[in-house]
């Protein structure tokens, strides 16, 4: 599929609000990070009998932080 032919974009902002989007009817499909959607089935807030796991990635990094090489070693070990 060529972006924006056979489907729209629609970004909710967070993980749960692509859950709840999906499970409400609101959206066809969404992606989210698997943990969060475990959890928010665990919380009873996604019925998993309401929507349906097409397809799960390879494991990804949690939350990388990045900073500029030339910042001060006092200032990198703070962050």
């Amino acid at each position: 599929l060529l972006a924006g032919t056979q489907y729209r974009e629609h970004f909710v902002g967070a993980h749960d609000a692509v859950a709840l989007a999906v499970q409400n009817g609101h959206a066809q499909a969404g992606g989210l990070s698997k943990p969060i959607f475990e959890a928010l089935v665990q919380r009873g807030m996604i019925d998993p009998n309401k929507v349906k796991v097409l397809a799960e990635s390879k494991p990804f990094p949690q939350y990388p932080w990045t900073m500029r090489s030339n910042l001060k070693p006092e200032l990198k070990a703070k962050i």
